[in-house]
């Protein structure tokens, strides 16, 4: 999908989202059934397959460093500490088709979500992993002219060099990109997220 790129991502890494992105992926499918006639689909990225609505999401790994490139260490070990050893964090890329409520205008709004490096906590019997790092979703609303393979392959490289940062990485022409924090819902049991994914729509443009 995206050959020829010198720092293209590795396109096709199974491993299932959770945590934070599996949430959001959660939250983002009940907003589709809630607002069906402004939600018409819920999508993840597959290198293979393109968009799809499986239950499981699945991430697309970042690529890494070479040796060869000039990258301040933190940068280099913030993708993976040692590739022998750690696989390459992940992005979920996810597609929305929607229709923007009053105007009926279609929108296509994509939403990244950064993997989050887990820690163990506690001992024994009581032992978990939980996410030790944050960050913020970013979304995005491509103008007509904009390639989604070209943006994509440039957007996931820019992440690398921020850290994850993708604050820095808000624009306005000729696409709309936007990052946003994620909040607790106040039925967190039921869908944590819930309030993030408005949020996330709200600054593509879709208010529902």
């Amino acid at each position: 999908m995206i050959d020829g790129a010198t720092d293209k991502p590795e396109m096709h890494r199974v491993v299932v989202a959770h945590g934070t992105l599996l949430e959001m992926w959660n939250a983002l499918r009940s907003l589709k059934d809630k607002h069906h006639r402004n939600v018409l689909s819920v999508e993840w990225l597959d290198a293979k397959r393109g968009f799809v609505g499986d239950d499981l999401p699945e991430l697309v790994a970042l690529q890494p460093f070479s040796d060869m490139e000039e990258v301040a260490p933190a940068i280099r070990q913030w993708i993976t500490k040692d590739i022998k050893i750690e696989p390459p964090r992940g992005i979920l890329v996810l597609r929305l088709q929607t229709i923007v409520p009053k105007t009926f205008e279609p929108k296509t709004v994509y939403i990244l979500e950064i993997e989050r490096r887990v820690k163990p906590r506690g001992s024994g019997k009581e032992k978990i992993e939980q996410e030790a790092e944050r960050f913020r979703g970013l979304v995005a609303v491509l103008a007509q002219t904009t390639d989604f393979d070209d943006w994509l392959r440039k957007i996931l490289s820019q992440i690398r060099y921020v850290e994850g940062k993708v604050v820095e990485l808000k624009s306005l022409q000729p696409d709309l990109v936007d990052a946003f924090k994620h909040s607790q819902s106040r039925d967190a049991k039921a869908t944590p997220y819930l309030t993030s994914a408005l949020l996330a729509l709200t600054k593509a443009g879709v208010n529902l």
